[in-house]
């Protein structure tokens, strides 16, 4: 109840006040009303239905409409039988947005018509939705914050009158929507279908939405609209939508201002395809006069308004007085046929197109897709199948911009940019019947690759005149005219123009203009022209400029012809006053890393610059530059990379941790997550390289037995005695050899004493082997864009054995769009990448701080001989895990940080400066880069001599183990206080006792090779050092040869030079080792022999077809077997092992459990009882 009185009170107030300030008689319709007699006209009585007030209210009178009950309908629909009234009225909703109209949508429903018995009577409507239905107006209508759904404004045949005013309407779909025209496509849903003898009318602050207003004035039309919007948003397929208007031949005038005309297009190609005259604003005169005068009188005017993205914009046809389209812009339309932004077809005394701005409009091309059987393209034409089309049209693609059919037009401070057609004037197209004075504007062909076939800029058959026009041509071929004309007798008349072709094109002109005879006098000539063509062409083949040809030429006389012939005896004045400028340019032979056919482009993964007016070319890192086999420019860069070398991200973005990608600033936070895994993977790292031993052993001794069981359980408790069977100790399935048992005295063991650990050395180098084969053969690896035959699988899976066998970050290749930290760049990246090898190093000073603590707090305890022997034989001591597993680091980690310092240290010439190769942006020997080389000379380079001479000066106990570590982090320093104390000192020939993690670390880099029996230093070199000497020579030509065949023919003569190196010396004990180095370095020879085949056709710019792509295919396929199946494989196996052995482990413990149980309940009857 209370919410009914605040209502019944708010109508009232409403009513007293509409009443008060307007003196119209008011009622009121309500859905909660009642149709009685009384009704409407007190504010506690409304009526319910608005046919039932219009019978009685007088005329003028206001109709208040209730708008509370948002879901309530007020039903004023008559199928095929509408309402009729003659009265003047205003339908108001109060209190809301009513509803007013059909119920439900169908083409045939009719609101009503208003027939009015006074033309000046008016039916308005004010803050209402009208709905699914046709309102059939005969008279004046207005129209004011209202929404019309499924409606359409229509009159009726023999309308005499028609005014309205539509403000701040919305006007969504229109009526018939569903339907469809009789004759070619489809019918738009129609917003209003007006036609009538004289029509007048505005409309204002307005959205129409895919709806086509159509009125049609046959003898009288003043039209303005302003501040609207057409678009166009359904899916359907509707007829191009807009704003479709016919004028009188006279009494006329139409004005469009600040409206946007936008996405008016066909969505079925079909009918794309048959569009001759269809766009989003459709100005046409009626073509009979009926006794009026001939001139006509009818103005267009159309200015401030956008058009975008339409199936044409503006077509204009038959006749008008004046026609001006001024500061209205026209991006982005297109059309299959002609003119996409405007099309030209009048008889007018003038048409001024000034001020406008024409964009990247293209004419003659399809935005479709070919639908088979049905649409399908053949070159230039279409060939359609359709219920209702049949037959093959042609791609007309004539005036990307304007197509002027017919008329006179002044183009006045325009500016056309991107603008393309199929065929002929790709900006502007003239016709024989066509005239055009272009002056002050500035045209720039398409930069796309669409260029028409002639006339890229202006095509013209018509009159001509140019007057301070710039052509600025950005591409160009040599076949095709940029400008062409070709009319009439001294049809073409240039007065001031610059013309500029792109850079490293010439300008060929052809220009032809004929004699004219002055009777009586002579010969007459003029500067105006008959023909004209403008050509831009490139340097001869393998050749390129940097200039720009162009001609600058400007008419400073009056007087447009001169006489060459006098027949009377005078000498005739044979020129004219002309200012003429004529540019030529500079061709040069074409440097490496550029294509020179049409201009001057950048090779695949080259960077440009210029210098002294030449061109020069430098490699850029992959991934940086363009990696396409067509790059547009010289200095192309790949997506969001700026700079020299590309090598920055721009502003705003921030390089990608894992690939070289550039992502927004606001995606870089895996800074909180991706640490804590790294950290976590070197932590795995470092367990793997102490305990590698153990796993390898563990795998190998696969056959187990309860009694080997039984005794590294023993082992491992240290604790219990060693049980006895039948009197006899119970060892390991071993064969028990007193001389490889430890010395049991608490002395420290001999090198000699222990056979036994020296496999250690034999299977160590067998992985050291691995390990530097797939290292080294990832560095031979190239991708080439001319032999691209990797899946992204295995171009994932490489990067992922990449990261894994060379101990890097990069093993999460998966995550190649990660970003830590805002305005990360490559040197930040690079160092931050390389802090990986640190902390494993770290995690080991790590340790082995904690384990000494560990032993100093510790009191020291007398080991029993037996227990020492079990310890010996199933435990290694955890400073010797310390041992192994930092030197097993340092040659695992020696190629990253090598190659990460060498790349630091890598610079390139750019112009007169030196650049960093990695970071173009930054120059060469700057304080930071000292620093790098200074590490690289002491640290780096220097290492492999540790190895070399630092293992024999430990094994005659010259150096402690200790000392031999820091030599390994410092070797330069270390190498000169080592040679100062040891240079005076005598060889030791006798065998010295070693510690234990002393000897793992003498076994890991010189167990797996030959003994040397020279007594000096020199000749007992370590082979480890010599190894990592030769790979040292493959990480230089890997870093700092950054041209790839280049690269690859250094680093396989050095592949070359190991194996022959290594099968002359055969440094390995084991024969078996030697057949493995060996076959490592001819596989390394393999691979680099298939990529220095991807690297030839790269230099050579080839694409491998026929025969050769086969070939290209089957070296591909071997090189993964060999780097990328076969690793992958052998991971997966361990893998699989290692979950095998686990299960099997757990399995055979619980039996071992269940067996252990039955043996203490069981008595033994070798015990006495």
């Amino acid at each position: 109840m209370s919410y009914n009185w605040v209502l019944v009170c708010g109508i009232g107030l409403l009513l007293l006040i509409s009443q008060i300030a307007q003196g119209r008689e008011s009622w009121i319709v309500s859905s909660s009303g009642k149709d009685v007699p009384g009704c409407g006209t007190k504010v506690s009585a409304a009526c319910a239905s608005i046919g039932y007030v219009l019978q009685k209210a007088p005329p003028t009178s206001r109709i208040m409409v209730d708008g509370s009950n948002t879901t309530y309908t007020y039903n004023v629909c008559g199928f095929k039988k509408p309402i009729i009234w003659t009265k003047s009225v205003t339908i108001v909703g109060i209190l809301g947005v009513p509803r007013i109209g059909c119920p439900w949508h169908h083409e045939s429903n009719h609101l009503w018509k208003f027939y009015p018995d006074d033309p000046q009577r008016m039916i308005s409507f004010e803050n209402i939705r009208i709905q699914n239905g046709r309102m059939t107006v005969n008279g004046r209508l207005g129209l004011t914050n209202a929404t019309l759904y499924n409606t359409a404004i229509w009159t009726d045949d023999g309308c005499e009158k028609f005014e309205f005013e539509i403000s701040n309407v919305l006007v969504e779909r229109g009526l018939d929507w569903h339907g469809t025209e009789a004759t070619m496509g489809p019918r738009s849903p129609v917003g209003s279908y007006i036609e009538c003898e004289e029509i007048r009318g505005s409309m204002s602050s307005s959205l129409f939405e895919d709806v086509i207003m159509e009125i049609d004035a046959i003898w009288y039309g003043d039209l303005t609209v302003t501040n609207s919007n057409f678009s166009k948003k359904l899916a359907q397929e509707t007829g191009v939508g807009g704003l479709n208007i016919t004028l009188p031949w006279t009494h006329g005038r139409l004005e469009v201002r600040n409206c946007i005309f936008e996405n008016q297009v066909h969505f079925e190609p079909i009918y794309s395809a048959v569009n001759i005259e269809s766009a989003a604003l459709r100005v046409e005169s009626r073509t009979f006069t009926m006794g009026r005068n001939d001139v006509s009188d009818v103005n267009v005017t159309v200015i401030d308004s956008i058009f975008r993205h339409n199936e044409r914009a503006i077509s204009i046809s038959r006749t008008f007085k004046h026609v001006n389209i001024a500061w209205c812009k026209f991006h982005d339309n297109f059309v299959m046929h002609a003119a996409a932004a405007i099309r030209l077809a009048i008889s007018a005394l003038v048409v001024t197109v000034k001020h406008c701005e024409f964009m990247n409009n293209a004419a003659g091309f399809n935005r479709h897709q070919a639908i088979p059987g049905n649409f399908e393209f053949d070159g230039d034409q279409v060939q359609i199948t359709n219920e209702r089309i049949n037959g093959v049209i042609s791609l007309v693609g004539k005036g990307g911009a304007i197509r002027i059919h017919k008329g006179r037009v002044l183009l006045h401070n325009c500016t056309f940019i991107n603008n393309t057609a199929r065929l002929l004037g790709g900006s502007v197209f003239v016709d024989r019947l066509g005239e055009v004075v272009m002056a002050d504007s500035y045209f720039q062909n398409s930069d796309s690759g669409l260029i028409a076939m002639q006339g890229d800029i202006l095509y013209s058959s018509g009159l001509v005149r140019i007057s301070n026009i710039t052509f600025d041509v950005n591409v160009a071929d040599n076949h095709v005219s940029i400008l062409r004309h070709g009319g009439t007798h001294w049809s073409m008349d240039v007065t001031q123009i610059y013309f500029k072709c792109p850079i490293g094109h010439r300008l060929s002109t052809v220009n032809a203009t004929s004699h004219k005879i002055a009777n009586g006098e002579g010969l007459l000539r003029s500067h105006k022209l008959d023909q004209l063509y403008y050509y831009c062409e490139t340097c001869n083949n393998n050749q390129y400029s940097l200039d720009r040809g162009s001609i600058r030429y400007a008419v400073t006389g009056n007087e447009s012809r001169y006489m060459t012939l006098m027949i009377n005896g005078k000498q005739p004045f044979q020129t004219h006053p002309v200012l003429y400028t004529y540019s030529n340019i500079t061709c040069h032979d074409c440097p490496y890393g550029a294509h020179c056919d049409n201009g001057i482009k950048a090779v695949a993964n080259f960077w440009g610059y210029v210098s002294d007016n030449r061109a020069a070319f430098q490699h850029c890192p992959p991934g940086y530059c363009c990696s396409s086999t067509n790059c547009p420019s010289i200095n192309t860069c790949a997506k969001d990379r700026v700079g020299t070398l590309c090598g920055q991200c721009k502003p705003g973005t921030s390089e990608a941790l894992f690939s070289p990608n550039c992502l927004p600033d606001n995606h870089c936070t895996s800074f909180t997550w991706i640490t804590p895994v790294t950290l976590l993977m070197a932590s795995v790292y470092v367990l793997f390289l102490m305990y590698q031993k153990d796993l390898r052993d563990s795998l190998s001794k696969w056959t187990l037995t309860w009694d080997y069981d039984i005794c590294c359980t023993k082992c491992k408790t240290e604790t219990q005695p060693a049980a006895t069977t039948n009197g006899q100790t119970l060892r390991c399935r071993e064969t028990h050899n007193p001389e490889e048992e430890p010395a049991l005295n608490g002395n420290p063991t001999s090198s000699t004493d222990v056979p036994h650990a020296k496999k250690l050395g034999a299977e160590g180098g067998f992985m050291v082997i691995l390990f530097y084969y797939f290292q080294d053969a990832l560095l031979l690896n190239i991708e080439s864009v001319y032999s691209k035959n990797m899946s992204e699988f295995e171009r994932r899976m490489k990067s992922f054995l990449l990261g894994l066998f060379r101990f890097r970050l990069d093993f999460y290749q998966f995550l190649e769009d990660v970003c830590i930290y805002p305005g990360m760049q490559p040197v930040s990246k690079l160092l931050l990448k390389s802090l990986f090898v640190p902390y494993v190093i770290m995690t080991f000073g790590f340790l082995y701080a904690v384990a000494a603590l560990k032993k100093r707090l510790t009191t020291k305890q007398q080991v029993p001989n037996e227990q020492r022997l079990h310890r010996f034989l199933c435990n290694t001591t955890f400073s010797g895990r310390l041992a192994g597993g930092f030197t097993l680091a340092m040659l695992f980690t020696y190629q990253k940080l090598a190659t990460a310092t060498f790349t630091l240290l890598n610079c390139v010439p750019v112009a007169d400066k030196s650049v960093l190769f990695l970071d173009g942006t930054n120059e060469c020997f700057g304080g930071w880069q000292f620093a790098i080389m200074t590490y690289a000379l002491v640290s780096v380079i220097p290492f492999s001599v540790i190895l070399m001479v630092g293992p024999p000066l430990l094994r005659q106990k010259r150096i402690s183990l200790s000392q031999f570590f820091i030599g390994c982090l410092f070797p330069l320093p270390s190498l000169i206080i080592w040679a100062v104390r040891n240079v005076k000192r005598k060889p030791i020939v006798r065998e010295v006792a070693l510690k234990e993690d002393t000897r793992i670390v003498l076994e890991l880099l010189q167990g797996p090779f030959k003994e040397h029996d020279s007594p000096s230093v020199l000749g007992q070199l370590c082979w480890a050092g010599v190894l990592l000497a030769r790979r040292l020579i493959l990480f230089m030509c890997y870093t700092f040869i950054n041209d790839v065949l280049v690269r690859l023919l250094c680093m396989m003569s050095a592949c070359f030079i190991i194996l022959m190196h290594h099968m002359y010396v055969q440094p390995y004990k084991n024969s078996r080792g030697n057949v493995a180095g060996s076959f490592s370095a001819a596989a390394l020879l393999v691979v680099g022999s298939i990529n220095l085949l991807k690297a030839s056709f790269e230099a050579a710019e080839y694409i491998p077809k026929g025969p050769y792509k086969l070939l290209m295919h089957i070296c591909v396929e071997i090189e993964n077997t060999l780097v990328l199946w076969l690793p992958l494989a052998g991971v997966c196996s361990i893998l699989f092992l290692i979950l095998s052995k686990v299960v099997f482990t757990s399995a055979n413990a619980i039996y071992l459990r269940g067996l252990r149980g039955s043996r203490q309940s069981a008595p033994n009857p070798h015990l006495p009882t």
